[in-house]
């Protein structure tokens, strides 16, 4: 998974398309990056 992210970003794209994962990321406490509405 690792060497497919490195080479297409596909894992981040797949995982930034998925509302339930950034909202669990959120309430575990982390912010900025593509977390910040209109950075992704």
């Amino acid at each position: 998974m690792m060497i497919e992210n490195w080479r297409s970003g596909l894992i981040w794209e797949l995982t930034r398309s998925i509302p339930v994962f950034s909202r669990g990321l959120k309430r575990a406490g982390f912010e900025g990056g593509w977390l910040t509405p209109g950075a992704a």
